[in-house]
């Protein structure tokens, strides 16, 4: 009896967290002895951020728990930001740890990032790096590093100004603040990206280059409608300092509406919240990455982390002041400057004061009814051994209970998972029969070192099936006997998702190629059919040498559309969608499908409209190519395939009894086959990526996904009807145009030219001859250049002796667009046009943004060319 109650108060004891429980294991995952890890901040270490990023990292290493010797270095870059510093912060270090040898380099915030990119190689060698609080992180700054992974740091515009707009369903108008330092501009840039869609519904506008007054008189002035959403602000336009808690009150001080933030540290002095970035979890995941690598995982099989480490928080004052209702907020959310609650405060220490005198009463009476007492324990026991036994067969997961690999306890979801009876497997060694004899060695060894840690590995079932498993294991003591509980997770359906990942990443890089070879061949038709427009200026009407031209740049224009559909199926092409004669499409599409599907499929073909819907020809090609695909694979016996084009105008009752797009004049496309149907419980799901019935070696199953995609992208929809053994019919409807597309053609003699003088740059010297002679044709004066740099300084020296500059957009040294930004910082009026084969750099929006007045694809012919060039010229 004594022994039971010593044993109860130090259950109490370590329930109420007042003694810590006993780890067996604990030297089994401590880290390796006398090594030096290295943590370099990029900012001064008084300001919290950095602080946070401290604690975050010692709160996860326990340096002197795990032997392990941490150097904080600060670099103080919110102040000392120039060459010169950087280069004797590399002496003082290299000076400093000439003689220390690194185990692991911890970096904090994009400054310490680069400088640890560029020195690592001279100051550190190979010493493996995880980092945190990088901002605009992109995979490709890890090119040509080994060693090198952690946490990007991204902000929750998004996320907080959804919730924002929930809980103030009234906001007409969002003030976002940044200051104009270089982060605080690329955050408003970022947030800009973040928040698009938004300024369709509510006013988005930005602070601008304010003084601090300034920006407090524009705050004090937003109406009961407006929300201000607070980035970055350190500096202020007359170049005064401030810390981030400092700014947090100084705007909030004047502000009547609510004020949100993306950073943890701007709460607490007048900031509502919002789902902010944490420099201590920033700390904290850096340093669980780590920790992995001091126990010997490779840095380079650890994923750089792009999300997961922001969280909710809010504080209490501004949530009452507001009069917000905590329910509105997301559960996990944390409030911070609650009122001091005694309960609250101290409710473990409470609680485990009434369970301990709970416990001495129970203690008491035991000792003096302990043949009663023992039987209630008896009970109390059955009891809990029934309430355990529904628990262990409630969860999804299959459990074990072994002493020293001999089985006497499972749950129920292991005997299903298993094939086994209850009673089959008592008192078995357990191990041989679940695992393979391939995988029960490194079990075993798993169990002699006494690793507890998650694993995965292979079982197999008693029809001796093998299927993939996670286990979990812990160490408890059980009817008076250590033992091990084993739980065991399949995850034969997480190993498909991730095949079929690996799949999707194998198109993907399929796309990248077809995107590069698009850039090159585009360059490649730009002569061909510039020479060929060219020499078909020269070449005298009527003859054979005309003809002869005319064909080759018909053929030159073929090509130019496969180049299109080489840029479609890499997903990079810009969409410009113009008026396209379906049945045009359906006629060439047929010819092609005659080609590929047995002679044992008949092709009839229904075309009862000529109407033209707005999309891009290749797209509408490949969407009846993958419908008439599919019909071949579901006949493969023979049948018919049907192609139907009709006019039909859907109503009202129509639209809102299916899909609830607009009404109007549509064009039903319809393709029909008499193969073997589609079951029931596979038509809700035929459009979704990756399904697929036909085997691997098939089709990936993202055929019907990609038909849907350039449906919908028409705003148009499709629908389905299918049985089993009758076949299929797939109707898209999409909405009629109402333009009518031009046919008129250019002639020779019709091109607008001009004597204006022209800057033109191509880092192609075939391409800068050609287009010398095709401008210098309609009248130009044209200076070519095949060297961006070289085009730069003859322009800086007399920059008004050219009238328009014409620039390749993908160039060695400098691209189009860098160009184009600094010929526009010499003379902002110079017009520039601007061609590519291909980039996913910019985008045409970008291009116009920054001053370009055309954004034209290669290969560009002479009759879209020329009267690009007159309206450029004339200001359109």
């Amino acid at each position: 009896m004594r022994l039971f109650c010593i044993t109860t108060i130090i259950v109490v004891l370590q329930w109420s967290g007042l003694l810590a429980p006993l780890n067996i294991a604990a030297g089994a995952e401590s880290l390796d002895k006398n090594r030096n890890v290295l943590l370099l901040n990029s900012y001064n270490q008084k300001m919290s951020w950095v602080e946070n990023i401290v604690q975050g990292v010692e709160d996860i290493l326990h340096p002197e728990q795990n032997n392990l010797t941490l150097h904080i270095e600060n670099m103080d870059t919110k102040v000392f930001f120039s060459a010169e510093y950087f280069e004797s912060f590399r002496n003082y270090l290299q000076v400093k740890y000439q003689k220390t040898s690194f185990s692991l380099i911890l970096l904090s915030d994009n400054n310490a990032y680069d400088f640890i990119r560029t020195h690592r190689k001279t100051l550190f060698p190979g010493v493996p790096v995880s980092f945190c609080g990088v901002n605009d992180f992109e995979q490709n700054q890890l090119a040509g590093l080994q060693d090198f992974t952690g946490v990007a740091e991204l902000f929750s515009a998004r996320q907080t100004v959804e919730l924002a707009l929930k809980i103030h369903p009234e906001t007409t108008e969002l003030f976002i603040i940044n200051d104009y330092l270089k982060t605080g501009r690329a955050w408003a840039k970022d947030i800009d990206e973040d928040l698009q869609g938004l300024s369709d519904t509510i006013r988005i506008r930005h602070s601008g280059n304010l003084s601090i007054k300034e920006l407090q008189d524009e705050i004090s002035r937003l109406g009961p409608t407006a929300l201000i959403l607070l980035g970055v602000f350190f500096a202020d336009r007359d170049g005064l300092y401030y810390t981030y808690e400092r700014t947090g009150e100084i705007l909030s001080k004047v502000s009547k509406v609510p004020v949100y933030c993306l950073l943890e540290f701007n709460i607490g002095s007048g900031i509502v919240g919002g789902h902010v970035i944490s420099g201590y979890y920033q700390g904290k995941t850096m340093a669980e990455i780590g920790k992995k690598i001091l126990s010997g995982e490779d840095a380079d099989s650890i994923p750089v982390i792009l999300q997961g480490s922001n969280r909710y928080v809010f504080d209490y004052k501004q949530l009452s002041r507001f009069g917000i209702d905590e329910k509105l907020l997301p559960g996990n959310s944390v409030i911070i400057n609650r009122p001091f609650s005694f309960y609250q405060e101290y409710k473990t220490e409470v609680l485990t004061v009434l369970f301990f005198i709970c416990a001495l009463l129970l203690t008491i009476i035991g000792l003096i009814l302990n043949i009663g007492r023992r039987k209630r324990a008896e009970k109390a026991l059955q009891e809990s051994e029934i309430r355990f036994r529904q628990l262990a067969n409630a969860t999804w997961e299959a459990i074990i209970v072994h002493s020293k690999g001999m089985f006497f306890h499972g749950n129920d979801p292991f005997y299903s998972l298993f094939g086994y009876q209850k009673g089959e497997l008592d008192n078995k060694q357990i191990l041989p029969i679940i695992l393979p004899p391939e995988s029960v060695g490194d079990v075993v060894k798993r169990i002699e070192q006494g690793i507890l840690d998650p694993y995965e590995t292979v079982a197999i079932r008693k029809n001796g099936e093998k299927f993939p498993v996670e286990i979990r294991v812990r160490e408890m003591e059980y009817e008076e006997r250590d033992v091990r509980m084993a739980a065991i997770r399949d995850l034969s359906g997480r190993k498909r998702i991730e095949q079929r990942l690996a799949q999707s990443q194998k198109l993907e890089a399929i796309g990248t190629l077809a995107g590069g070879i698009a850039h090159d061949f585009n360059n490649i038709l730009s002569a061909i059919i510039g020479y060929c427009e060219l020499a078909s200026l020269e070449a005298i009407p009527g003859t054979k040498i005309k003809k002869y031209l005319g064909e080759m740049h018909k053929a030159g224009n073929r090509a130019k559309e496969l180049v299109q559909q080489i840029l479609t199926f890499a997903r990079k092409s810009i969409d410009e969608k113009e008026p396209v004669q379906v049945s045009q499409v359906v006629v060439e599409a047929l010819k092609l499908l005659r080609a590929s599907l047995p002679t044992s499929i008949s092709i009839q073909q229904h075309l009862n409209s000529n109407a033209q819907v707005l999309g891009e020809t290749t797209k509408i090609h490949q969407v009846l190519m993958n419908l008439c695909t599919n019909a071949g694979k579901a006949m493969k016996d023979g049948g018919t395939l049907t192609v139907s084009l009709d006019e039909e105008y859907l109503d009202q009752e129509f639209i809102s009894r299916n899909l609830g797009y607009t009404t109007g004049n549509h064009i039903k496309l319809s393709v029909k086959d008499t193969g073997v149907g589609i079951p029931p419980e596979d038509l809700t799901k035929i459009f979704d990526p990756f399904f697929t019935t036909r085997p691997k070696e098939e089709g990936t199953g993202l055929g019907l996904s990609v038909v849907h995609g350039i449906v919908r992208d028409c705003h148009g929809f499709i629908t389905v009807w299918s049985e089993p053994g009758k076949g299929c019919d797939f109707s898209v409807y999409l909405p009629v145009a109402d333009v009518v597309a031009s046919h008129h053609t250019i002639l020779a003699d019709e091109l607008p030219g001009g004597s204006e003088r022209i800057l033109l740059v191509d880092d192609e010297t075939m391409l800068v001859n050609m287009m010398h002679d095709l401008l210098q044709k309609l009248g130009y004066e044209v200076t070519g250049f095949t060297s961006a740099l070289e085009a730069l300084h003859t322009f800086s020296k007399s920059p008004d002796d050219f009238d328009l500059v014409i620039s390749d957009m993908t160039m060695p040294i400098m691209s189009g667009d860098t160009l184009a930004g600094e010929l526009l910082s010499v003379r902002p009026d110079i017009p520039i046009i601007l061609n590519t084969g291909f980039t996913d750099k910019i985008t045409e929006d970008e291009a116009l943004k920054i001053g370009i007045k055309r954004f034209i694809m290669k290969p560009v012919e002479i009759n879209k060319l020329a009267p690009a060039i007159r309206e450029v010229l004339a200001g359109e």
